[in-house]
């Protein structure tokens, strides 16, 4: 598992407890190797590295580098921190068969909540929710809206996180009475549930 991400970004933890709590074997990057997409193709290679994590836009600039090619070891490749479009999940397996691991999650949900292993056949999705996780799509009243209906995708779960600031944390993290939950983070995100599972639209904001 390839462990190429700064510790300052968020992204960073699913890479770090990700094998450890498998006990997969951690490549450890050198300081600043997640800007060298040559370096870390030859990282891969030499390291029989397995499974990789990219935020979208630095997957299209590693593949555009090294020529659409990840090492034969590679098997999975995780896409997070932004909308992973259609056209470079499907490059990504291209090539071969690697597994695409697209997840979704805010920092203030312990990264990653939701994930889809896509297979290329149906549109890309964030998917359902990891174990531990509980999602609802609902409308300005906090009322869930029904599948194929857009809304606001709330979280609720065992990692949410605080806001130091207790109102900003009571504004953005109040409970959902329509499902009774105590506490729910309002991601500001909307999506849709569909047969793929959830599907991201936007922004509620700006």
């Amino acid at each position: 598992w390839l462990y190429k991400t700064p510790i300052t970004f968020d992204c960073s933890v699913s890479e770090l407890f990700g094998p450890l709590q498998v006990g997969a074997r951690m490549v450890i990057a050198r300081p600043g190797g997640h800007r060298e997409p040559d370096y870390l193709r030859d990282l891969m290679e030499r390291e029989n590295v397995t499974i990789v994590h990219f935020v979208p836009s630095m997957l299209d600039v590693f593949l555009e580098t090294v020529g659409a090619s990840f090492p034969a070891s590679v098997r999975r490749v995780q896409a997070t921190g932004e909308a992973l479009p259609g056209a470079l999940a499907n490059e990504v397996r291209s090539v071969r068969e690697i597994e695409v691991l697209n997840t979704y999650g805010p920092t203030e949900a312990t990264v990653v909540a939701t994930a889809s292993l896509l297979d290329g056949r149906a549109p890309v999705s964030i998917g359902l929710p990891l174990a531990g996780w509980a999602i609802a799509v609902v409308d300005a009243a906090g009322e869930p809206v029904p599948p194929g209906t857009t809304g606001e995708l709330v979280i609720g779960g065992v990692g949410l996180a605080r806001y130091l600031d207790p109102v900003r944390d009571a504004e953005r993290y109040a409970p959902l009475p329509s499902l009774g939950w105590p506490r729910a983070y309002r991601s500001g995100d909307l999506v849709s549930l569909a047969d793929a599972g959830l599907m991201f639209h936007g922004r509620a904001d700006d």
